[in-house]
């Protein structure tokens, strides 16, 4: 002020004028300039950028982030809530598993809603145990449990509470709170996992014989799941650790455990538990069952003599005539496995003698059918087919027997009268279980002997009931245009004859990955910061918008109690399990919504992007490395684990097969020596990147003894390369055109023909939906979502 006055008084008042000019432009410049940023500044978009950029490199750079959540601060309150956006940044940091900075930011977020701040209170809980703050995170799960409005969040947030007693060394406070849980929580699955935690915090306190008591009580209950595995898993440490004598105290414990053993597959557990029954206790101690467990277990390892000798045991200790049937099937059964047909058949004739009516001499009339086509005694097969059509009361047994008699006709020739069977089966409603079959055999009768009008009759019978059969791939290279034709009349995809989805082994004809729209993400806090959270489907809408899919499904399967008609929430609970890669939950969800809305939903029209539900395609790293090491396509891989477990790692079925492409363990064993693994055990079965590479080198193999042909591989990899090899010596059409439906229609176990078809269709749904488009999305097919409406 005194230069301007001292300007004005020499007279330069031009000079003065410039000079408050420039003074009042440098003062307001930086606060339009703030003005302008501010004005210019979108938080959703902004956060949007940096949660993308987070998703594909899985860190935030420190510099961005800190000036984002300055300019959150600086920006006009009304407009955003500065805790959302942090909230769902905490979020990703804590599926990430960056602890440190997940808290860092959980503990600077304050006034939320009351399930929010119980969510909130939860992860901070989660991230402190993690970072060994047990102290705190007790603190946290306690007032976790104070701000939860609704049951959803409970049990989850009480056996985290009880994890934190029993680290601090606070068991009588931990009993109580698991104590607290089975009286709040009466589903299975809930009391399942307190019953493994009470046996976890007595081995806590080193309390053996306790825990031992709780983990036998788990695996004795009917359920067999994750809680009862990891139970026997424990007894077995218990068994390397401690001996045999100190885990099994009785023989009631002792059989419980090999009889868990059998029931989840693991054959040589359980023979080793129920040999040293036997070699324990004295024979009074144990009954018949001991002695038909240890022969089964025997069979389904492939040691046939030794199981013949315990079933023979069997024979001799029954005195019931009627009861000695099963025996002798089984013997059969292995004398037949064995390629010992002779012997199976006398067996069988003996069981047929006994009791002509009964549905032991049913199947041993299907057996002994068996047995003379395998040795090409085609007549004594008929009389076999008609006698088993006879004296069953199955209507299974009745279809396969008729079946099979009209394949014996197509076998010697007799086409004319093997056509006149198939029609017949095919004009009978009761005829459900090999009507697909029927009606392709139908349709290629019709069009050997050339009669047109019913070959297109049978095919468009077959396309109006199953529109993806297998069959249609080895129809096209002799109807070509009358498959199409038909197609088109009726409406469905017309098949690219240039294309055929059976015959992609090389990665090369792969396109993993397909480009689908991420959701809109652009819909503003506001729309959620002030939600009441009166009921479960509010809160999970919450949950969801910060991008915290764990406790959103939580509190939508709670809402799925009372609205489990909804279809919207279905595929939405269905879709969030597989962005977290709960692939087995987000399928057997879609094999539910399948079944509760197949009359109002054309599932042969519906669009890729949705199908994708039921068909989905993770770990796609390392399908492409095992199909790049043994030429094999990705889409047959993922078709494949898809049937066989579901996309679950860790699984284990009821005949011992283990991990995503159910390896036996001898199998593994063998291939793992082929490769020259070191190391090797059969605990790496269930590793992903090891069972996927011992898998597709095990399929390689089989393709290149089947000259690269994929139903008889399939149909080998299921059940066993003698049995295929036998079923394709009865083959008697020499062209190779028709070497898969061959392969398929000549396969004798119900459950193998079904696994081959199954993974044939999931194969043609997996081209479909990720082989055909010539543009390739890098979007990662984890993170893809879909429309719900």
């Amino acid at each position: 002020m005194k230069l301007l006055s001292k300007i004005d008084r020499t007279g330069n008042q031009r000079t003065a004028l410039f000079f408050v000019v420039f003074l009042v432009t440098c003062l307001a410049w930086p606060i339009a300039t703030t003005a302008t940023e501010q004005a210019d500044f979108d938080p959703a978009f902004e956060f949007e950028l940096l949660r993308q950029h987070y998703e594909s490199a899985g860190s935030i750079d420190p510099i961005p982030l800190q000036l984002f959540i300055e300019r959150c601060q600086n920006y006009n309150p009304e407009l955003i809530k500065r805790h959302n956006l942090l909230l769902s940044l905490a979020t990703l940091h804590y599926r990430n598993s960056a602890w440190s900075e997940a808290l860092h930011l959980y503990q600077r977020i304050t006034g939320l809603p009351a399930t929010l701040e119980a969510g909130r209170l939860y992860r901070l809980g989660q991230c402190q145990a993690a970072l060994g703050d047990h102290q705190h995170a007790l603190l946290s799960f306690r007032a976790a449990l104070k701000h939860n409005p609704i049951s959803a969040l409970q049990a989850k947030i009480s056996f985290a509470l009880a994890d934190e007693y029993g680290q601090l060394g606070l068991f009588i406070s931990q009993d109580k709170t698991l104590d607290s849980i089975m009286k709040k929580h009466r589903s299975r699955s809930v009391r399942n996992k307190v019953e493994l935690r009470r046996g976890e915090a007595a081995l806590q306190r080193k309390m053996l014989q306790t825990a031992c008591q709780h983990f036998f009580t788990l695996i004795n209950r009917s359920a067999i799941d994750a809680y009862s595995m990891k139970a026997m898993a424990h007894l077995r440490s218990f068994e390397e650790k401690r001996g045999w004598s100190s885990v099994y105290t009785d023989a009631t414990r002792l059989r419980q455990a090999a009889w868990f053993s059998f029931r989840t597959g693991d054959f040589n557990h359980a023979l080793t538990l129920y040999t040293y029954f036997q070699n324990t206790y004295s024979p009074s101690q144990y009954d018949t069952q001991v002695l038909k467990h240890i022969g089964d277990c025997l069979y389904r390892l492939g040691q046939y003599s030794q199981a013949i000798e315990y079933y023979q045991q069997l024979l001799d200790q029954t005195k019931n005539g009627a009861e000695m049937d099963p025996y002798r099937r089984k013997i059969a059964s292995c004398y037949q496995a064995m390629a010992q047909y002779d012997q199976a058949i006398h067996l069988l004739k003996s069981v047929i003698e006994r009791n002509a009516r009964t549905e032991n001499a049913s199947y041993a009339f299907l057996s002994m059918a068996y047995c003379y086509e395998l040795t090409d005694r085609y007549e004594n097969a008929l009389e076999a087919y008609r006698s088993l059509e006879s004296t069953t009361h199955s209507d299974f047994l009745k279809e396969e027997s008729r079946f099979r008699q009209a394949m014996i006709l197509v076998r010697v020739d007799e086409l004319e009268q093997a056509l006149a069977e198939f029609d017949q089966m095919t004009t009978e409603d009761s005829f459900i279980s090999r009507r697909e079959d029927t009606l392709f055999w139908q349709t290629w009768l019709n069009s050997k002997l050339d009669h047109n009008g019913p070959a297109r009759i049978a095919l468009e019978r077959l396309l109006a009931q199953f529109p993806n059969s297998v069959y249609l791939e080895q129809l096209s290279p002799e109807l070509p245009d009358l498959i199409n034709e038909v197609r088109t009349d009726l409406e469905l995809t017309v098949i690219d004859q240039n294309r055929n989805p059976y015959d992609l082994l090389n990665k090369s004809s792969i396109k993993p990955g397909l480009c689908l729209e991420l959701p809109d993400s652009s819909s503003t806090s506001q729309s959620y910061s002030n939600c009441p959270a009166t009921g479960p489907t509010e809160c999970a809408l919450l949950f969801r918008f910060h991008y915290d899919y764990e406790l959103c499904i939580d509190y939508y399967t709670d809402s799925l109690t009372t609205q489990w008609q909804d279809l919207a929430l279905l595929v939405t609970v269905s879709h969030l399990h597989t962005v977290l890669g709960n692939h087995k939950q987000a399928l057997s969800i879609a094999e539910s919504i399948k079944k509760l809305f197949s009359d109002t939903i054309d599932w042969h029209k519906i669009r890729p992007h949705r199908r994708q539900l039921f068909f989905p395609l993770p770990l796609q790293n390392e399908l492409i490395h095992a199909s790049d090491n043994y030429a094999l396509s990705p889409c047959l891989l993922a078709a494949i684990i898809h049937q066989e477990s579901r996309f679950e790692h860790d699984v284990i079925s009821s005949v011992g097969a283990r991990g995503l492409m159910q390896i036996m363990p001898a199998t593994g064993m063998q291939l793992a020596r082929e490769l020259a693994l070191d190391g090797f055990a059969l605990d790496k079965l269930l590793q992903t990147q090891t069972n996927i590479s011992l898998g597709a080198y095990y399929f390689r193999q089989l393709l290149d003894h089947y000259q690269g042909s994929i139903a008889p591989a399939l149909a080998a990899y299921n059940g066993g390369q003698h049995n295929v090899d036998l079923w394709l010596s009865l083959t008697p059409l020499p062209n190779e055109n028709f070497n898969t439906i061959n392969t398929i229609a000549a396969i004798r176990y119900r459950e193998t023909r079904a696994y081959v078809k199954k993974i044939l269709t999931n194969l043609q749904q997996y081209c479909q939906l990720y082989c055909l488009d010539d543009i390739v999305c890098p979007t990662d097919i984890s993170q893809t979502t879909f429309d719900t409406n």
